[in-house]
């Protein structure tokens, strides 16, 4: 996810909010993300990656916010600040329940070099701690994750499992209006995160609460 994916992502979402401001019900938008990470490299640098990037991430949440539902559907790899900026703004996120399907911050490589660890060790850690971990049933168990999507071929999927997965993007359009929550506050509410997956989370938030208040 590079500066042309970026700009490009940003500049679409834009125009829809544009075409559908006068519009009561406004149009689902749907994140298809399979991206193994974010562009690096020189011109990148130079061109400011991240302001692009940045631009993908406002846009999302501009849309979100302006009352358009957004539903992300992971059917391949989420890491790094490319699911940061195509995909972590949607209102719920589904995914395909496949051992391909890979979520993370970041690559095991990058991941290795920064802790000054091992793939293998690494491997191993996540075994325990599922916000290490790569498999996207890890990534359920942390609460953020509306629906895993199980019998899907990613690849070759057949016309019964095609509907399945639309049947599912629907189902996650008319929670979000059934909510009428705009924000992402879902993530740390879900019964998941509630009952295990956030609970640090949560607690530290209400003790920044308290502390503001």
């Amino acid at each position: 996810f590079g500066l042309q994916e970026a700009w490009t992502v940003a500049k679409y979402v834009r125009e829809a909010i544009e075409e559908d401001k006068d519009l009561t019900n406004k149009r689902l938008i749907v994140p298809i993300v399979d991206v193994p990470g974010q562009a690096f490299g020189y011109h990148e640098e130079l061109f400011g990656i991240y302001l692009a990037c940045a631009a993908s991430v406002e846009a999302y949440a501009v849309a979100r916010q302006s009352g358009h539902p957004i539903v992300t559907c992971v059917v391949g790899k989420a890491i790094s600040g490319a699911f940061l900026a195509h995909g972590m703004q949607g209102n719920r996120t589904i995914s395909l329940d496949d051992s391909d399907v890979q979520v993370h911050v970041m690559s095991k490589k990058s991941a290795a070099l920064v802790t000054m660890r091992t793939v293998e060790e690494l491997d191993e850690f996540a075994k325990s701690v599922p916000s290490m971990a790569y498999d996207v049933q890890s990534f359920q168990t942390l609460g953020a994750l509306h629906e895993l999507i199980d019998g899907i071929n990613a690849d070759e999927p057949s016309e019964e499992q095609v509907q399945k997965v639309l049947h599912s993007i629907v189902m996650a359009k008319e929670d979000i209006i059934q909510s009428g929550d705009r924000t992402l506050a879902n993530r740390i509410q879900s019964t998941v995160a509630v009952e295990n997956g956030r609970k640090a989370s949560i607690a530290v938030r209400e003790k920044i609460a308290q502390q503001w208040n």
